[in-house]
C-alpha cells in the first residue's frame, strides 16, 4: 500500500524529467553488459493507471536496457538485474489542471561476473519519470497511446540506469580496475526486492564463455 500511494503521489505532483540528451559515448570504465535480466512477475498498477500488461512492459525495458548499456564494450563483463515494482501509465485528463503522470518504480542491481558478487549491497531504488517532450509535456496520457507511453518510460528507465551507474563510476570507482571496490555475496539475493522469486535462476558466469 505505501508503494501505490507513493507512485500515486509522484505522478499526481511531480513534473516531468528532463529530457534524453544523447551524448558522445563515453566508457563506464570496463563495463560491458553480461546478463540483463529483468523480472516484473510481482509488479502493481499505480492508482488512476491504464491497465498494462506487465510481460509487455517487462520486455520493454529489458530491450531498452539492452540497447542503451550493450553499445559499451570494456574489458568486463557485469550483470544488470532490474526489478520493477509498480507502474502508472497517465490516463487523459484535463490538461493544465488534472494530468496523471506515467512512472515506474524499478530496484536495480550489478553483479561482477568474475567474482559473481554484487556490488551495490542493497537494490537501488529508482523512481522514473516520463521524459519531457513536445508529445507529453500536458501529460502522456494525452498524446501518446499505451505503447508509446511503455515504450518511452522504459527508455527513461534504461538512461536512468545508465545515469547511475556513471555516478557510481566516478564518485565510488566502480567499473574501474585501480579501484578495490567492495563486493557483496548474492546468497541471500531471494530475499531481496531485486529476484523475482525463490526459483530465480543467478546468472550464469560468462568469464569462460569467449
Amino acid at each position: 500500500m505505501k508503494l501505490v500511494k507513493t507512485i500515486l503521489l509522484l505522478t499526481l505532483l511531480a513534473s516531468c524529467a528532463p529530457p534524453i540528451i544523447e551524448t558522445e559515448l563515453k566508457p563506464i570504465g570496463d563495463f560491458s553488459l553480461g546478463h540483463n535480466l529483468v523480472v516484473g512477475d510481482k509488479m502493481v498498477k499505480g492508482p488512476l493507471s491504464r491497465d498494462g500488461d506487465p510481460d509487455i512492459i517487462t520486455a520493454a525495458v529489458k530491450d531498452a536496457i539492452g540497447a542503451r548499456l550493450s553499445k559499451y564494450d570494456g574489458d568486463k563483463r557485469y550483470h544488470v538485474i532490474t526489478r520493477i515494482d509498480a507502474y502508472t501509465l497517465g490516463r487523459t485528463g484535463i490538461p493544465l489542471i488534472f494530468s496523471p503522470q506515467t512512472a515506474l518504480v524499478i530496484n536495480v542491481s550489478i553483479w561482477d561476473d568474475l567474482a559473481q558478487k554484487r556490488l551495490n549491497e542493497e537494490p537501488v531504488q529508482l523512481v522514473i519519470l516520463e521524459n519531457t517532450n513536445k508529445r507529453n509535456v500536458l501529460g502522456s496520457g494525452i498524446g501518446q497511446t499505451k505503447q508509446q507511453q511503455i515504450k518511452s518510460i522504459a527508455e527513461s528507465a534504461a538512461y536512468q540506469i545508465e545515469d547511475w551507474m556513471r555516478k557510481q563510476h566516478t564518485e565510488n570507482g566502480w567499473f574501474n580496475p585501480a579501484v578495490d571496490v567492495p563486493l557483496f555475496d548474492v546468497i541471500s539475493l531471494n530475499k531481496d526486492r531485486a529476484t523475482p522469486s525463490d526459483d530465480v535462476v543467478l546468472p550464469v558466469p560468462l568469464v569462460d564463455a569467449e
